[in-house]
């Protein structure tokens, strides 16, 4: 909860929208987003605090992979890799 309500969490709240997005599926192949990491948490699949930072990680990834740095969505992935991500 703390990181969903972060104010550079909002663009990772839902997964991409395809019709908004249309090549980010085809970019990247392993999406994760907050929603996904959310129902991961409700039905117990983070058995070790590891596999939690490790798609957090791999949410941030996916985002600066596909956005470019000057992006508003690669500086809010910045900014949750620096507030939780640093000493995980």
């Amino acid at each position: 909860n703390a990181i969903r309500g972060h104010g550079s969490a909002w663009p990772f709240l839902e997964a991409v929208n395809r019709d908004e997005v249309k090549d980010y599926y085809e970019v990247i192949k392993d999406p994760i987003d907050l929603g996904m990491i959310q129902e991961r948490l409700a039905k117990g699949y983070y058995i070790t605090k590891q596999i939690f930072v490790a798609d957090l990680q791999r949410m941030v990834r996916n985002c600066k992979w596909y956005n470019k740095p000057d992006t508003i969505f690669y500086k809010c992935a910045s900014e949750i890799e620096d507030k939780f991500l640093k000493n995980a």
